[in-house]
């Protein structure tokens, strides 16, 4: 066999072993990554520390930021959807950056968040896009091979409003298109002004009705949600004084009931207690009512008490994002926090009230037709992503296999549209080269 001829099977077998290996990857359900342990002993769930399309996105990472008011995290933009773009200065990538500043004009009302994300310097990136007008964020020095696996620049990466990452391509892939269709599929939640400010309102009433920490949780996603120059964005920071200043006299109320003998004072105290440390998170009060907890627990009688109202507080949060998610029909999402509750938190009162709701979903009809549709949308997703991976590696009747599965299976979705694009591009697989008379193999 000529060495020729030897290349070109050794090169169609690596193809045909990293593709099969991509098969894998976007087919399979990789377990969940596993962290520290809590004070009960049950393992708790570690950030992801790799990027998987399907799963939660990494935590964002920079040495420095421009633009940005704070650390950005993906806790911050909590039901948002995130554009992540990630470029260099010295390959042409940065050509792009007007694109990526187009989507954050026409967008970021209706909650989608841009942000740039680079392994170079500060230093180095500034000078390169002073005079670009960038107006989103911009991280440096990331960890963008290891991290996030950026092999190419420019490359995006969409993360839906629940932080999992749902796709991965070139800027000029049809970025907007993308983004949109993403925003149809998985709405931000409460993006526009009408809905932040009946968010607002609900964040007032349940001040007035000394839900404070609810208060505050509501008020926190308005402000992340809102422009900050806007009306909203403004009342939104005054209320929250409002409510931070009411917790401080409701942590003082706590401690003076956690001197009381009588066992219903005491369970007031834990459960004020409680919902400041969880729902005031990074706040002094919280920090405040911390060092209460920490003296408390010395206490054989309070100990357990603390401990359950600090389960029923973390219950609660999510079952306000449950009910947040239910509400909008986004049911995937719903059951999926639903389902979290009552695996997290098995000894609270929300258990119960979670697993009414997860039944409530799975016997109703409308919902039933949504999960089904999605599930459906998800699954034409991951052929069509198939085709295209086996299509750019020249394999081409691997790849007419899934777009024609796709096309067949799922002929009204997104997909399909795009599938039946493709298989028109497609061109049939090149003729593999021959092997040569065993009187030519050189080793012979």
């Amino acid at each position: 066999m000529t060495s020729s001829a030897r290349m070109f099977i050794a090169r169609r077998f690596i193809v045909t072993t990293c593709v099969a290996a991509l098969a894998a990857t976007a087919l399979a359900q990789k377990p969940p990554d596993k962290g520290k342990k809590d004070d009960k002993g049950k393992e708790t769930q570690a950030p992801p520390t790799k990027a998987i399309i399907g799963e939660r996105a990494p935590e964002l990472y920079a040495g420095a930021w421009l633009n940005a008011d704070g650390t950005p995290t993906l806790d911050r933009f909590k039901g948002r959807i995130l554009v992540l773009f990630f470029f260099r200065t010295d390959d042409g990538s940065i050509d792009s950056l007007g694109a990526l500043n187009d989507l954050h004009k026409k967008l970021s009302a209706n909650g989608v968040v841009v942000i740039g994300l680079t392994a170079q310097k500060k230093d180095v990136v500034e000078g390169a896009i002073k005079g670009k007008e960038v107006k989103f964020s911009v991280g440096y020095e990331v960890q963008t091979d290891t991290r996030y696996q950026v092999s190419s620049y420019p490359l995006v990466y969409l993360i839906d409003t629940t932080g999992v990452l749902v796709d991965r391509f070139h800027p000029d892939d049809g970025l907007e298109a993308k983004v949109r269709a993403q925003i149809a599929k998985t709405p931000p939640a409460g993006a526009d002004a009408s809905a932040l400010k009946k968010r607002l309102d609900q964040a007032k009433a349940a001040a007035k009705g000394k839900e404070l920490g609810k208060a505050n949780t509501l008020v926190k996603d308005v402000i992340a949600l809102a422009e900050a120059s806007s009306a909203v964005g403004k009342a939104a920071v005054e209320v929250q004084k409002q409510i931070q200043e009411s917790a401080k006299k409701w942590l003082d109320e706590a401690k003076t009931a956690a001197k009381s003998d009588d066992a219903q004072k005491l369970d007031t105290a834990c459960h004020i207690l409680a919902e400041l440390s969880v729902r005031f998170a990074g706040a002094s009060v919280a920090t405040d009512a911390d060092n209460e907890i920490g003296r408390l627990m010395g206490d054989s009688k309070i100990k357990p008490k603390l401990r359950q109202e600090i389960d029923e507080a973390k219950a609660r949060v999510l079952m306000d994002q449950a009910s947040d998610h239910e509400s909008a029909k986004r049911y995937p999402e719903a059951l999926n926090v639903y389902r979290d509750v009552t695996e997290q938190f098995p000894e609270t009162d929300a258990r119960k009230t979670a697993e009414a709701a997860v039944e409530r979903i799975t016997a109703d009809p409308e919902a039933k037709k949504v999960i089904a549709k999605r599930r459906a949308d998800e699954e034409a997703d991951r052929w069509l992503d198939l085709g295209e991976r086996f299509a750019k590696v020249e394999m081409y009747d691997r790849a007419r296999d899934y777009y024609d599965r796709v096309v067949q299976s799922y002929p009204d979705s997104r997909a399909a549209t795009r599938a039946k694009d493709l298989l028109k591009k497609l061109p049939e697989n090149p003729p593999e080269e021959p092997a040569a008379p065993a009187e030519e193999d050189e080793e012979s």
